[in-house]
């Protein structure tokens, strides 16, 4: 009974870990520009890739190579482990294994490998470099079309059949869900000030698209209406759920 208690602990830790990353990758990616459904895409890849973890050595190569994430995190950081950008194995959110990427990764994360937000910025400098990708993260709206581009143009995994794009797509359309359903203070919380939000507020005739930050209360004085007004025109049922991205009309 103890083991299956260690064990159930275990599971719920890392799939709390999992979600806080997912959260934090939401709101790196929206910051950058990537559209919403951009961001469930990406997320969508690397949950399948990784698990949106970012301390993570392919499974199949910790056996071969005698070494478990930990070790390998380690020794690539105190330098004692020299072949990382050789050994082709699988690491971090993309799980990167070609030499040349991974060699890039190295100089750009050095010390400090395992780092989300270091990966965060390294998978950014890297997708803009695949411009039909990064056009369609940064300007389309359909989850599954996003999803695809990244899978096979980006992410380009050893099994590219359309039942594992429709898979991806489906994870990617999942997340999607879930994160835009949640309330704009869990989205927006703060991720240790590792990446700083300058969304400005953003308006388009008499719509308004919600940003980080914002209340019900503090867009009806904006705009010089009430919360219930707001409530009224879109369809609110609790004025304290709001979230980023979402657009109102204000009349």
């Amino acid at each position: 009974m103890k083991s299956y208690l260690i064990f159930a602990l275990c599971i719920l830790t890392i799939t709390c870990t999992i979600t806080e990353n997912m959260k934090i990758c939401w709101r790196f990616f929206l910051h950058h520009g990537i559209t919403k459904e951009g961001a469930a895409g990406l997320l969508g890849n690397l949950k399948a890739e990784s698990g949106v973890r970012p301390d993570i050595l392919e499974k199949s190569k910790q056996s071969k190579l005698h070494m478990t994430s930990e070790e390998y995190i380690r020794k690539v950081n105190d330098g004692t482990y020299t072949k990382f950008t050789s050994d082709r194995a699988g690491f971090g959110l993309v799980q990167w294994t070609y030499p040349s990427r991974k060699e890039n990764l190295l100089k750009h994360c050095r010390g400090k490998i395992q780092d989300l937000t270091c990966q965060l910025e390294f998978l950014l400098i890297e997708i803009q470099s695949y411009k039909g990708v990064y056009k369609t993260i940064t300007t389309s709206h359909n989850v599954a079309e996003c999803a695809k581009s990244i899978m096979l143009n980006y992410e380009k995994p050893g099994n590219t059949t359309p039942e594992n794009q429709n898979k991806r797509a489906q994870m990617a359309t999942e997340i999607y869900k879930e994160i835009t359903g949640m309330s704009l203070e869990v989205v927006s919380q703060e991720d240790d000030g590792k990446t700083e939000d300058t969304t400005q507020p953003q308006s388009t005739g008499r719509t308004y698209t919600v940003v980080k930050g914002d209340t019900l209360t503090k867009i009806a004085k904006r705009f010089n209406t009430t919360v219930k007004r707001l409530c009224e025109l879109n369809n609110i049922s609790n004025p304290n759920l709001i979230r980023v991205g979402q657009v109102l009309r204000i009349d």
